[in-house]
């Protein structure tokens, strides 16, 4: 696998003394403070538990002698 090195920062331009990172230190951090909110609301917005709507409402109920010729069973795909 090829290695990739990287001689400016993809942010602000400066030449880097880490090759192996894509951003400079300053960049770097600034981009985590940029996301911080985003990545937080994910999760405390989510949900507590993993339930599938299709299971708590009750609509889709798989049955093996639903063949390609049934309408219902296209929409699935």
């Amino acid at each position: 696998m090829a290695q990739l090195l990287h001689i400016r920062c993809r942010h602000c331009g400066e030449e880097l003394t880490n090759r192996a990172t894509p951003y400079c230190p300053t960049c770097n951090l600034a981009l985590c403070y940029r996301a911080m909110p985003l990545l937080l609301g994910m999760l405390l917005t989510g949900q507590l538990q993993f339930r599938p709507a299709y299971v708590s409402k009750g609509v889709f109920r798989p049955q093996s002698n639903r063949g390609y010729d049934d309408l219902t069973m296209l929409v699935w795909e």
